[in-house]
């Protein structure tokens, strides 16, 4: 029998908003400076996303060969992206809720191509 994940905070099963509560644990930076820190750190993390990619196009590997490691960056990414929220007072849920409106709106008015944040 496989013994069922426990999350931090003793959760069984893991949410957006519980995922973003559990990185509180683990968030530890200067207070004054936070919202600074956490927007320089998210961009290199975006960065180390791109640099495995791109070793993956320059070294000619396996895709198989950088997918775990982008897995992980992604996973720093995500959590940038719940302190971020949490500094301005969201929680990941309503995010995700509130751009999953955004996208189904541009579907439906078929404005999915394009850029601009107004479309």
């Amino acid at each position: 029998m496989t013994k069922p994940k426990v999350y931090l905070n003793g959760r069984a099963a893991l949410t957006m908003n519980g995922y973003q509560a559990d990185t509180q644990v683990t968030a530890m930076y200067p207070e004054d400076k936070a919202f600074e820190y956490l927007i320089a750190g998210i961009g290199g993390e975006v960065g180390e996303l791109q640099s495995k990619y791109a070793k993956y196009i320059r070294d000619d590997l396996d895709f198989t060969q950088v997918k775990e490691g982008m897995k992980a960056e992604l996973g720093d990414i995500l959590w940038f992206i719940a302190q971020i929220a949490k500094k301005l007072d969201y929680n990941l849920q309503s995010v995700a809720e509130d751009n999953t409106k955004k996208l189904n709106s541009r579907l439906l008015r078929n404005k999915i191509s394009g850029d601009g944040d107004n479309r």
